[in-house]
């Protein structure tokens, strides 16, 4: 029976190795079939701003978070098949006839099923 799985961003971990561990964990545990959706804040989308706000963050609070680019993001969903459009900003997945033209908002997101 396939099980539902939350959303997941990995900006909240500075350490790549971990980030990865725990999606290959979370992946590992999803049923044959099931689905993973994940968004995440990025660093090669008005990375300069970006990073800037996030830097006077991180120094606030105990937690840092850490932008990615996309093939960084994308790696997320290593041994799991990517649902088309991939891992692009939120307006270019799947978007409504019309909306083509919609501000790009600084995420990247994605949905990948597990084989």
């Amino acid at each position: 029976m396939p099980v539902p799985t939350g959303p997941f961003s990995g900006g909240w971990c500075a350490c790549w190795p971990q980030t990865r561990g725990f999606a290959s964990s979370s992946t590992s545990a999803l049923a044959a079939r099931s689905y993973l959706a994940i968004s995440h804040l990025p660093r090669d989308v008005h990375g300069d701003e970006l990073t800037e706000t996030f830097n006077r963050l991180n120094r606030q609070v105990s937690e840092s978070v850490v932008l990615r680019p996309q093939a960084e993001a994308t790696r997320f969903f290593d041994g799991l098949d990517l649902v088309e459009p991939g891992v692009v900003q939120l307006p270019q997945w799947r978007p409504d006839s019309g909306t083509e033209g919609a501000h790009q908002l600084p995420m990247w997101v994605g949905v990948a099923r597990k084989p």
